[in-house]
């Protein structure tokens, strides 16, 4: 099983997924904007519970509701295949 990052697809549901989304929320959170990218792109191979948190309190600021976070931006999937 693999933990997903839905944040993109998260974003595109509450319409907030828009040019400069990623940038906003890096600021919004105060980190780097290529962590934020990687989370937007399913690429992070870990992130923080303090990252977390801030990045709910972000999303819940911005109308994502509540009974969301902080399950809406993850999820899980199946693991890739081994050839």
């Amino acid at each position: 099983m693999k933990v997903e990052c839905r944040l993109q697809a998260l974003l595109s549901q509450y319409g907030l997924d828009r040019h400069g989304i990623i940038q906003e929320i890096a600021t919004g959170v105060g980190v780097n904007r290529h962590t934020i990218a990687k989370l937007y792109n399913d690429r992070a191979p870990s992130v923080s519970f303090g990252l977390m948190g801030r990045l709910c309190n972000w999303l819940a600021s911005n109308g994502v509701p509540a009974d969301e976070l902080p399950g809406g931006p993850f999820g899980s999937g199946r693991a890739p295949l081994w050839h």
